[in-house]
């Protein structure tokens, strides 16, 4: 079974200006695969940089920036929630982590108190047996 390279994703980049804009400083010789724009769903690699700029004059192309500036705001507020949850969620673990640990060792020392009444409570056994035997032999 060959193991089969993917071509990169393209991804526009953020200007100074809050903008998305297209990338055309893409080096070329880092991606042995090409790249693939997601403006469209055909599964066109790009392999050369005129090539890639050549797709970024394309009204396609256009129209799917435009697209990404205007649904880059909810995705800026998606990010937003899912850093606040991701900050919740992490907290969350951490109390359940010190709740945890509290019964463990609590776990820990009702264990221990088992053992110590479990081995006492041999030694009173064996300390029985013996006085019972004790009392049978001077039971005559």
């Amino acid at each position: 079974m060959e193991i089969i390279a993917e071509p990169d994703i393209y991804a526009p980049i953020l200007a100074n200006d809050g903008v998305f804009v297209d990338d055309k400083h893409i080096n070329f010789n880092r991606l042995a695969n090409g790249i693939r724009c997601p403006c469209n769903n055909r599964n066109h690699i790009h392999i050369t940089a005129s090539a890639l700029k050549a797709h970024f004059n394309t009204a396609m192309h256009k129209r799917w920036l435009e697209q990404y500036n205007s649904n880059s705001h909810n995705s800026e507020a998606e990010a937003t929630q899912l850093r606040s949850d991701l900050s919740d969620a992490k907290r969350l673990i951490a109390q359940k982590d010190i709740i945890i640990a509290q019964k463990d060792r609590h776990i820990r020392s009702l264990m221990d108190t088992i053992r110590l009444m479990s081995s006492a409570n041999t030694d009173d056994t064996s300390e029985n047996k013996s006085l019972t035997s004790d009392d049978l032999l001077d039971f005559d």
